[in-house]
């Protein structure tokens, strides 16, 4: 089993093992094919997309698998970069990943930022353009672009990671919820965040599509992929999907269709959704830590320079029209302003269109986390057509008005036959985007109570097997009512009790919950006076555990 390490904890061994293969590699002429997979596929099948993820979870496995021959180490792995110990140093370049043993320092901008010193230097590396003709040796402008002058922080890291589901419609660049588009870097902050950042801190070769020019681009990507790990280990034990859509959107992105191609072919998501099965693992998860940090849900706009190093548009080669054996290279969604600047691939090399969030505009589309209110609300017109008696006038006017009192109280259908409870021991429940919850370490049990027509969450002090919560203690108990239709309410006030024999809980609630919705940050506020609802539970029985 290969395990993934922080490249900052490598051993002096660990270092030259995975140059020395990186070097065959390029040698074999192998290492430029991955270049070109990556940078003549088809932009929207690969980024901007809810396939980014699973797509080059892939390629670097495929990478890996290729050192790991070259080397005779069936226990090589690829190192990650991690951008928050990175960006705790004062010096950037102090991180060990950019010592001249592993992978070499950033370039100075009196030689144009070409790389001099490490194994990859100029006269021991050179990068090849979009038709793959060599284009001059490796540029790197390590934290020189305006921006993005920093690494994203450990507080940020976290912050991203707290954030669900994995992806929401459109899944595509202009999603402004879920995991996928925050970490590819398209929302969140008016810079580019995350993957983006990386690239575009990092500048140079790695701006462009031909970006795996430079080696760092799979230590960027192992942390990246490292975070949808992390992401997974969270959340996937909560019943949530780790990838999204299941089904009904465009060939390619859904969990059971084929992606486009890799180095050996295609996969389909579900084929990577488990790296153990992929005979790999990471050395240690991300530490849940204190954040206050906040996203927005505008786009991340680089809009600084739309010429030069900082372009980033839609990976799309203005010298190179050719399908390359997967059809139209441009951006198949032209209506998106996402820049047009490209990266200049130093000595030689044509002026590329890439990705990674540094150039365009890409701008807020005003569409903020769906605010889904509780029942009862009703937008039928009330008119007829037909027979206009005035007795069925006064029936439909009756209707109305009581539809509207039903409405105006705040009142809805009572909760239905419990089906089940979960339980949680010893830990708490962290609130995150469109309705779903995380249920992180803590000191107190989480109960989910299952019924037809909702789920119902609370928190009780842990190892107790009988409890009661009334009044006040309803809503310091983080009660939380999710309708089938994925309306949310918090609760307000009431009672809960109930009793645990074993497998079997005794249940009797009866409470009353407002209508909330979500911040950009996945926290639940009551909705504004004028969009409140209420939602009563009334649920009394034996609920049967559904969970080990």
């Amino acid at each position: 089993m290969a395990i993934r390490k922080n490249a900052a904890n490598l051993t002096s061994s660990e270092m030259d093992t995975f140059v020395a293969a990186l070097k065959e590699l390029k040698r074999s002429g192998r290492y430029d094919l991955y270049v070109l997979q990556h940078a003549q596929s088809v932009m929207s099948n690969i980024h901007r997309c809810a396939a980014f993820l699973p797509w080059h979870r892939q390629l670097l496995w495929e990478l890996e698998r290729e050192l790991q021959e070259i080397a005779n180490d069936p226990n090589l792995a690829i190192p990650y970069w991690h951008w928050g110990d990175n960006a705790t140093y004062d010096n950037p370049e102090d991180y060990p990943m950019w010592s001249d043993r592993f992978l070499g320092p950033g370039g100075r901008s009196f030689n144009g930022h070409i790389v001099r010193s490490g194994p990859f230097r100029e006269g021991e590396w050179t990068i090849i353009d979009m038709q793959g003709n060599p284009a001059g040796p490796l540029v790197r402008e390590l934290g020189e672009s305006p921006i993005a002058n920093s690494l994203p922080s450990k507080e940020q890291i976290e912050a991203m990671l707290r954030v669900m589901p994995f992806d929401t419609s459109p899944y595509d660049m202009d999603t402004r919820a879920g995991f996928r588009n925050l970490l590819e870097g398209w929302y969140g902050g008016s810079e580019p965040m995350f993957h983006n950042r990386g690239h575009v801190w990092v500048g140079g070769s790695m701006i462009p599509m031909t970006s795996p020019n430079d080696p760092v681009f799979f230590l960027h990507h192992c942390f990246v992929d490292k975070l949808w790990w992390d992401w997974q280990e969270r959340h996937s034990p909560m019943g949530m999907e780790p990838y999204l859509p299941l089904h009904g959107e465009r060939a390619g992105q859904n969990l059971d269709d084929l992606m486009e191609a890799g180095m050996t072919g295609r996969f389909k998501p579900s084929d990577v959704l488990d790296v153990i099965q992929l005979g790999y693992s990471y050395d240690a998860p991300e530490p849940t830590i204190d954040t206050t940090f906040v996203f927005t849900q505008e786009g991340s706009d680089g809009g600084i320079d739309h010429s030069g190093h900082e372009g980033h548009g839609g990976h799309e080669d203005p010298n190179n029209h050719d399908d390359h054996n997967t059809g139209d290279h441009q951006d198949t969604n032209p209506g998106n302003d996402d820049g047009v600047a490209g990266g200049d691939e130093g000595t030689g090399g044509g002026h590329d269109h890439s990705d990674h969030g540094a150039g365009g505009s890409s701008e807020d589309t005003g569409n903020d986390v769906p605010t889904t209110g509780g029942g009862g609300s009703s937008t039928g017109s009330g008119t007829s057509s037909g027979g206009s008696g005035r007795r069925r006038g006064c029936m439909l006017t009756f209707i109305l008005i009581f539809g509207i009192l039903v409405f105006a109280c705040g009142s809805s259908m009572k909760s239905g036959k419990i089906t089940g409870f979960e339980k949680y021991e010893r830990k708490a429940i962290v609130s995150s985007v469109y309705w779903y919850f995380d249920i992180a370490l803590g000191e107190k049990d989480v109960y989910k109570v299952l019924t037809n027509k909702e789920d119902i969450y609370f928190e009780v002090v842990g190892g107790q097997q009988s409890f009661t919560l009334e009044g006040p203690q309803i809503e310091a108990a983080n009660v939380k009512v999710i309708t089938k239709d994925n309306n949310c309410f918090l609760g307000k006030g009431g009672k809960i009790s109930g009793s645990l024999n074993g497998d079997q809980l005794d249940l009797d609630m009866d409470f009353n919950s407002q209508s909330a919705k979500s911040n950009a940050q996945g926290e639940f506020i009551i909705k504004e006076a004028t969009d409140k609802e209420l939602h009563e539970v009334r649920v009394k029985g034996v609920a049967l555990r559904v969970n080990d």
